[in-house]
Protein backbone atom coordinates (compact mmCIF):
# COMPACT_ATOMS: atom_id res chain seq x y z
CA UNK A 1 0.00 0.00 0.00
CA UNK A 2 1.33 3.45 -0.94
CA UNK A 3 1.61 5.89 2.00
CA UNK A 4 -0.89 8.77 1.84
CA UNK A 5 1.70 11.48 1.34
CA UNK A 6 3.08 9.66 -1.75
CA UNK A 7 -0.25 9.08 -3.52
CA UNK A 8 -1.08 11.33 -6.43
CA UNK A 9 -3.79 13.75 -5.42
CA UNK A 10 -6.74 14.12 -7.73
CA UNK A 11 -9.39 16.78 -7.85
CA UNK A 12 -12.59 17.68 -9.62
CA UNK A 13 -12.49 18.32 -13.36
CA UNK A 14 -12.44 22.11 -12.91
CA UNK A 15 -9.29 21.83 -10.79
CA UNK A 16 -7.61 19.21 -12.96
CA UNK A 17 -8.05 21.49 -15.99
CA UNK A 18 -5.86 24.13 -14.31
CA UNK A 19 -3.04 21.86 -13.13
CA UNK A 20 0.51 22.53 -14.27
CA UNK A 21 -0.27 26.05 -15.48
CA UNK A 22 2.92 28.03 -14.87
CA UNK A 23 3.17 30.61 -12.10
CA UNK A 24 3.88 34.25 -12.82
CA UNK A 25 3.30 36.98 -10.25
CA UNK A 26 0.54 39.37 -11.23
CA UNK A 27 -0.99 37.09 -13.88
CA UNK A 28 -4.64 36.08 -14.12
CA UNK A 29 -4.38 33.56 -16.96
CA UNK A 30 -5.07 31.97 -19.25
CA UNK A 31 -1.42 30.92 -19.71
CA UNK A 32 0.16 32.07 -16.41
CA UNK A 33 -1.39 32.46 -12.97
CA UNK A 34 -0.43 33.72 -9.57
CA UNK A 35 -2.30 32.50 -6.48
CA UNK A 36 -5.18 34.99 -6.81
CA UNK A 37 -5.41 34.28 -10.53
CA UNK A 38 -5.69 30.52 -10.00
CA UNK A 39 -8.40 31.03 -7.35
CA UNK A 40 -10.32 33.30 -9.74
CA UNK A 41 -10.00 30.78 -12.58
CA UNK A 42 -11.06 27.86 -10.36
CA UNK A 43 -14.14 29.58 -9.00
CA UNK A 44 -15.15 30.67 -12.49
CA UNK A 45 -14.57 27.21 -14.02
CA UNK A 46 -16.14 25.22 -11.20
CA UNK A 47 -18.85 27.48 -9.87
CA UNK A 48 -19.43 30.33 -12.38
CA UNK A 49 -18.30 32.83 -9.72
CA UNK A 50 -16.44 35.92 -10.93
CA UNK A 51 -14.00 37.51 -8.49
CA UNK A 52 -12.30 40.91 -8.90
CA UNK A 53 -9.11 41.04 -10.96
CA UNK A 54 -5.70 41.11 -9.35
CA UNK A 55 -5.37 44.82 -10.10
CA UNK A 56 -7.98 45.33 -7.39
CA UNK A 57 -5.65 43.90 -4.70
CA UNK A 58 -2.15 44.75 -5.94
CA UNK A 59 -0.31 46.91 -3.44
CA UNK A 60 -2.83 46.46 -0.64
CA UNK A 61 -1.72 45.52 2.84
CA UNK A 62 -2.42 41.96 3.97
CA UNK A 63 -5.46 42.94 6.05
CA UNK A 64 -6.96 44.80 3.07
CA UNK A 65 -6.32 41.79 0.81
CA UNK A 66 -8.08 39.59 3.35
CA UNK A 67 -11.07 41.91 3.36
CA UNK A 68 -11.63 41.16 -0.36
CA UNK A 69 -11.72 37.43 0.35
CA UNK A 70 -13.90 38.09 3.36
CA UNK A 71 -16.20 40.90 2.36
CA UNK A 72 -19.31 41.18 4.51
CA UNK A 73 -21.14 38.71 2.32
CA UNK A 74 -18.52 35.93 2.55
CA UNK A 75 -19.01 33.35 5.29
CA UNK A 76 -16.19 32.29 7.61
CA UNK A 77 -15.80 28.51 7.55
CA UNK A 78 -14.82 26.69 10.74
CA UNK A 79 -11.79 24.40 10.57
CA UNK A 80 -12.76 20.96 9.34
CA UNK A 81 -15.91 22.19 7.56
CA UNK A 82 -14.25 23.34 4.34
CA UNK A 83 -15.97 22.44 1.06
CA UNK A 84 -14.95 22.62 -2.60
CA UNK A 85 -14.82 26.25 -3.70
CA UNK A 86 -13.93 27.65 -0.28
CA UNK A 87 -11.01 30.09 -0.40
CA UNK A 88 -8.14 29.54 2.03
CA UNK A 89 -6.02 32.51 3.07
CA UNK A 90 -2.51 31.89 4.39
CA UNK A 91 0.19 34.13 5.78
CA UNK A 92 2.69 34.33 2.94
CA UNK A 93 6.14 32.83 3.30
CA UNK A 94 7.38 36.37 2.71
CA UNK A 95 5.29 39.48 3.27
CA UNK A 96 1.69 39.37 2.15
CA UNK A 97 -0.99 36.82 1.68
CA UNK A 98 -1.29 33.54 -0.20
CA UNK A 99 -4.66 32.16 -1.30
CA UNK A 100 -5.79 28.77 -2.57
CA UNK A 101 -9.10 27.03 -3.24
CA UNK A 102 -10.44 23.86 -1.63
CA UNK A 103 -11.01 21.02 -4.11
CA UNK A 104 -12.00 18.26 -1.68
CA UNK A 105 -11.46 17.05 1.89
CA UNK A 106 -8.06 18.36 3.02
CA UNK A 107 -6.97 19.16 -0.55
CA UNK A 108 -6.50 22.52 -2.28
CA UNK A 109 -5.52 23.90 -5.66
CA UNK A 110 -2.57 26.23 -5.19
CA UNK A 111 0.30 27.59 -7.26
CA UNK A 112 3.90 28.58 -6.76
CA UNK A 113 6.97 29.44 -8.80
CA UNK A 114 8.49 25.94 -8.47
CA UNK A 115 5.57 23.72 -9.44
CA UNK A 116 2.99 25.99 -11.02
CA UNK A 117 -0.64 25.09 -10.33
CA UNK A 118 -0.89 21.87 -8.33
CA UNK A 119 -2.92 20.06 -5.71
CA UNK A 120 -1.62 19.90 -2.16
CA UNK A 121 -2.91 18.95 1.27
CA UNK A 122 -3.67 22.03 3.33
CA UNK A 123 -3.59 19.82 6.41
CA UNK A 124 0.21 19.49 6.12
CA UNK A 125 2.02 21.51 8.81
CA UNK A 126 3.63 23.84 6.24
CA UNK A 127 0.11 25.04 5.32
CA UNK A 128 -1.91 24.33 8.47
CA UNK A 129 0.39 26.48 10.61
CA UNK A 130 -0.02 29.49 8.27
CA UNK A 131 -3.77 29.26 7.68
CA UNK A 132 -5.46 32.55 8.54
CA UNK A 133 -9.01 31.69 7.52
CA UNK A 134 -11.29 29.80 5.19
CA UNK A 135 -14.10 31.74 3.54
CA UNK A 136 -17.13 30.71 1.49
CA UNK A 137 -18.47 32.87 -1.31
CA UNK A 138 -22.16 33.79 -0.89
CA UNK A 139 -23.09 31.85 -4.06
CA UNK A 140 -21.83 28.68 -2.33
CA UNK A 141 -23.75 29.24 0.90
CA UNK A 142 -26.97 27.22 0.96
CA UNK A 143 -30.05 29.38 1.44
CA UNK A 144 -31.67 29.37 4.85
CA UNK A 145 -34.67 27.03 5.05
CA UNK A 146 -38.03 28.78 5.06
CA UNK A 147 -39.96 28.60 8.29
Amino acid sequence: MVPGHLRRLTGPEWAESLLRRPFRRGENGPRYYDCWGIVRAALLAGFAIELPALDAIRGLETDDQLSLVRADTWQDVPAGEESPGDVLAFRGSQAGLHVAVVTGPGVMLTTDAERGAHLDRYTRPVWRDRLVRASRHPQLVPPCPRT
